[in-house]
């Protein structure tokens, strides 16, 4: 009799927690999203278009070469990127081996 009153105690106590967490869940969830986020501090003005390219292999973030923000340019030596094209309107940025990336998998 006393291993029956243990496992249904071991269960009540299981369900009761895995109930607790999904309560608890839920209200953080709520009491979380109240939390005002300042849209209004954003300058439209600023804003940057940015792509995300892959080929299966790789993830790239593609955005222009020159903004009213930044001349990534004058950061990057269009020599070293793979087109070398000094007219390039956009740039397409990842990360990771530079023989892996260049000549990986299409």
């Amino acid at each position: 009799m006393t291993v029956l009153r243990k496992g249904v105690r071991v269960l009540r106590n299981l369900i009761l927690g895995i109930f607790g967490f999904v309560v608890l869940y839920l209200v953080a969830a709520f009491v979380l999203s109240l939390i005002p986020v300042h849209t209004t501090d954003r300058d439209p003005a600023n804003d940057i278009t940015v792509y995300i390219k892959t080929n299966g292999v790789h993830t790239d973030l593609v955005m222009p070469l020159r903004s009213e923000l930044i001349d990534w340019s004058q950061k990057i030596k269009i020599s070293n990127t793979k087109a070398n094209d000094t007219l390039a309107r956009y740039i397409a940025m990842g990360w990771g081996d530079k023989g892996f990336y260049l000549n990986g998998p299409t």
